[in-house]
């Protein structure tokens, strides 16, 4: 019976493969062949799948930024490949991507329709994951206005600095417990850090604290951290199914099922913080904020208020815990491997701040070194070096190219920001490019993407960054096991997140009295 199946399987896979190969020769896309110009279409595409092996089957030494990167330094600063049935654009040039972002906002500003938007974001009610229309505009203004609000981002600020102190004040117990002779204590920084997200971001969302070092749930800390990470390794996941349509229902590799089974364990975990706070009645953190406003809220009939609610704060945790931490995991890696630039911000805190006190918010506008670090290191490591998938809603002229209505686009950041004719050796970490405007200016550094779909969260990740950077390094003097260089080794995901631990070796700057 199992070799009856296979042998089916691979049939009509054959009979759609010939169809397919014989209906683009005889019956090419008139639509297309209407238009005057397309962009290049790059070369290596496969039967079927097309360029989907370059999007999927990346490896570190190669991902799929890096690859598109060379296949741009061939074909030029657009040009197109083919997803299996879909057609996709990558833009990198300067010009193109300002033209993307302002005179193509409105076409270029949707999201295709993926499985993981239909079973993992709530049917698409993500704001992340929703096409572009009614729904998403006003969710966007609802989130804008009254969760990541200049105003509503002061109010939960006190969550972003206890939660950092508390995890200063970990990482000095457990300096505590380890120290060696040299008065140094080795610890493990990406663990840390992750933590350190998780907390900030399910306290403010949901008013949450799992990961604390002794007491507290373990158990349902452990589930928690484990439904997050399953939900963002198959979030990026572009699969067969997504861009040949008629292979969908053979769930090649079984990631519909896995999705399904992950979409249920977050929707228990969201579906109980909900009912908590329906009972309660407090309006503290963003959920409470989410069940006041959302029944005024003009956002059609499309989802129900509970659906929206669970997406939009179940959005939030997710994609706040998971770039933060891959930020700030990078930075710490950089300053490690840069110990001048980390002397310099550790001179730069003794200046402004000193060592009698513990840094405060307050204190980050004079910080301008310690900024330009966080730029410099979202410039050579932007957490999606591919700025998200979007389709174009309308047909559209970008570059003297015409695209059709549907075409599915990247732009390629990293490309951007690794581009010599912008940046003075741009494989550099060179933290005082940013000290100066030109380092700055439109379009030329967009690591949260552009546009009306730039992500919505960028003051609280900035200054995320900023707060627990100066936190640690002002607090510690941080060095490598044995001096060794911190291995830069890259993880592929829906982000690009550092693959091995962070190994580093702490001991205190300041008196014991300001770790308590």
């Amino acid at each position: 019976m199992e070799l009856f199946f296979v042998a089916a399987v691979v049939t009509i896979i054959f009979i759609l493969l010939s169809y397919y190969a014989f209906s683009s020769s005889i019956f090419p896309n008139s639509k297309s062949n209407s238009r005057n110009r397309q962009p290049p279409e790059a070369g290596g595409a496969w039967p079927i799948t097309g360029h989907l092996h370059i999007m999927s089957k990346g490896s570190p030494d190669k991902p799929p930024h890096l690859t598109l990167t060379a296949m741009a330094d061939t074909y030029g600063p657009i040009f197109s490949i083919r997803l299996g049935s879909r057609r996709a654009v990558i833009v990198s040039g300067l010009e193109l991507v300002k033209e993307i972002y302002t005179t193509c906002d409105v076409a270029a500003s949707s999201r295709p329709r993926t499985l993981s938007g239909d079973l993992l974001c709530y049917g698409s009610a993500m704001v992340g994951a929703a096409q572009y229309g009614r729904y998403w505009r006003e969710l966007r203004k609802l989130i804008s206005a009254e969760l990541l609000s200049s105003r509503r981002l002061h109010i939960q600020r006190h969550v972003l600095v206890s939660e950092t102190a508390q995890s200063v004040r970990e990482l000095y117990d457990l300096w505590n417990e380890k120290k060696n002779a040299s008065g140094s204590a080795p610890v493990e920084l990406k663990e840390w850090i992750g933590n350190l997200n998780l907390n900030t971001f399910l306290r403010m969302v949901v008013g949450k604290r799992y990961f604390v070092s002794c007491g507290g749930d373990r158990a349902e800390a452990r589930h928690c951290r484990k439904v997050m990470r399953e939900f963002f390794r198959l979030i990026s996941l572009l699969t067969i199914g997504d861009v040949v349509p008629y292979l969908r229902w053979l769930d090649i590799g079984g990631f519909q099922k896995k999705m399904k089974e992950t979409f249920l364990e977050l929707d228990a975990l969201v579906s109980k913080w909900l009912s908590e706070h329906r009972a309660d009645g407090k309006q503290e953190d963003f959920m409470d904020v989410m069940i006041a406003v959302v029944k005024s809220a003009k956002l059609g009939n499309e989802y129900d208020e509970d659906t929206i609610i669970k997406a939009t704060c179940s959005n939030l945790i997710t994609a706040g815990t998971d770039t933060s931490a891959v930020m700030l995991v990078w930075l710490l890696s950089l300053l490690l491997n840069n110990p001048k630039e980390l002397k310099k911000a550790q001179q730069e805190l003794d200046e402004k701040v000193g060592r009698e006190r513990r840094v405060a918010p307050s204190d980050l506008s004079n910080l301008v070194y310690l900024e330009a670090i966080v730029k410099e290191c979202l410039r050579l490591y932007p957490a999606a070096p591919l700025g998200g998938l979007r389709e174009f809603n309308q047909d559209c002229n970008l570059g003297g190219y015409e695209i059709e209505k549907g075409t599915i686009f990247f732009v390629n950041i990293w490309k951007l920001h690794m581009d010599p004719q912008i940046w003075e050796d741009p494989d550099k970490f060179l933290p005082e490019r940013f000290l100066t405007s030109t380092g700055n200016r439109d379009f030329q550094w967009i690591p949260f993407s552009g546009g009306r779909r730039i992500c919505p969260g960028v003051n609280l990740a900035l200054e995320t960054m900023k707060l627990v950077t100066a936190n640690l390094v002002q607090a510690f003097d941080l060095s490598t096991p044995d001096d060794e260089a911190v291995d830069m080794t890259a993880s592929l995901g829906v982000t690009i997140s550092k693959a091995t631990p962070l190994n580093v070796l702490v001991a205190p700057r300041l008196s014991a009295s300001l770790y308590n």
